[in-house]
């Protein structure tokens, strides 16, 4: 039997194997792509706040480098979850967190490269968005919760321990 023009051009209109390629990233949703591209800035100003870190001195930079390791990695696997979510295979996720990943060389390099004269700004910058993206995203998501008392003071005991880090090393780092 014969197939029609319109069939074959459908079929390889979708590749070689039967549309596979075509139909699951017809798959993804937006909220993919969006999450894909926000954390590929993301990841481009750690790589800038890491360089610029590096700039001011080794020990900043170390902690800076720390710093950014830590929260990355619930980040990470948190983006991986989203992607798959939005309609991306595993191995497509970890495609995607592979190049978004290379935001944080392209930012290093650029932050080298551009912050030589003033990494202080850079470092005003990122962390400025950092205090935003707790103050925009995490505090709402706690006062929309209805916490008990306990779990309030669980959760004011948390930020004030994470503050106390921070306090404590921009004390000490200068000596290390």
């Amino acid at each position: 039997h014969s197939h029609s023009e319109s069939e074959k051009d459908s079929k390889s209109a979708k590749g070689e194997k039967g549309g596979k390629e075509f139909s699951a990233l017809e798959e993804i949703r937006p909220g993919a792509i969006l999450n894909f591209v926000a954390d590929f800035v993301h990841n481009f100003t750690d790589g800038m706040a890491i360089a610029a870190a590096f700039q001011v001195s080794r020990s900043s930079g170390i902690s800076m480098t720390i710093a950014v390791l830590f929260h990355e990695i619930p980040h990470e696997v948190g983006d991986f979850a989203v992607l798959v979510n939005q309609g991306m295979t595993k191995w497509q996720a970890f495609g995607a967190q592979f190049i978004s990943a290379i935001g944080a060389f392209m930012g290093c390099i650029c932050g080298l490269w551009f912050t030589s004269a003033q990494p202080t700004l850079v470092l005003s910058f990122t962390g400025g968005g950092f205090v935003y993206v707790a103050l925009a995203n995490i505090v709402p998501d706690l006062l929309e919760h209805n916490s008990n008392v306990s779990e309030t003071i669980s959760q004011v005991f948390m930020m004030s321990l994470g503050i106390s880090f921070m306090v404590l090393i921009a004390i000490y780092e200068p000596h290390v």
